[in-house]
């Protein structure tokens, strides 16, 4: 049986936790959702996502985390420095939320890299990053963000996460790599998520 999740919705993000009493003195909370909500590398990449984000659509990169429930790693592609990938946000659906709260007096916040969904359906992977949008930069208007891989692909049931994390590219396979780099769905992971050949 899953504990019951209680929630309260601050300036700055909603705050869960398994206990109501630990959503009880709102001070305190807005206490430490302050102190969570952005680190330093926060802080240095959220100008960069802003000027992205002012644009009418940005492609999202999105990709599971490592362990079950996934939570999911979104990039925006080609907004950091160099042209390359920024790190966005944690889109964190039900299972994981769960998870995080799992240890006694767990309380989860979300903050400028951490948004809450109500499950990995694209739907709610795009209405989640236009949340996060809102949230993080009030009268921001959303752009249109567009995802890919299609989070079909990062629910792990039917292979495409194993293709997607998995899969070598290695010496011998330039067919397999030219067919990626000629395709409108290619998209480079973040360092790691890729596994070398043996």
């Amino acid at each position: 049986m899953t504990n019951p999740i209680f929630s309260v919705e601050l300036e700055l993000g909603r705050v869960y936790a398994t206990s109501a009493a630990g959503l009880s003195d709102l001070n305190v909370v807005r206490q430490r959702l302050a102190l969570t909500f952005a680190d330093d590398d926060d802080r240095e990449r959220l100008p960069l996502l802003k000027s992205a984000l002012a644009l009418s659509s940005v492609r999202i990169d999105a990709y599971r985390g490592e362990e079950a429930p996934y939570e999911i790693h979104t990039y925006l592609a080609g907004a950091g420095p160099e042209g390359r990938a920024l790190f966005a946000c944690v889109l964190l659906p039900p299972a994981s939320l769960s998870k995080s709260l799992d240890a006694p007096n767990a309380v989860v916040f979300e903050s400028a890299t951490l948004q809450i969904i109500d499950d990995v359906s694209g739907a709610s992977i795009v209405a989640g990053l236009e949340r996060w949008c809102r949230r993080v930069w009030p009268g921001l208007k959303p752009p249109a963000f567009l995802v890919s891989p299609w989070p079909s692909a990062l629910d792990g049931g039917d292979g495409a996460v194993e293709l997607l994390t998995l899969f070598p590219i290695g010496a011998g396979d330039e067919r397999i790599a030219e067919a990626f780099a000629e395709s409108d769905t290619f998209f480079a992971p973040p360092s790691g998520l890729v596994r070398d050949a043996a």
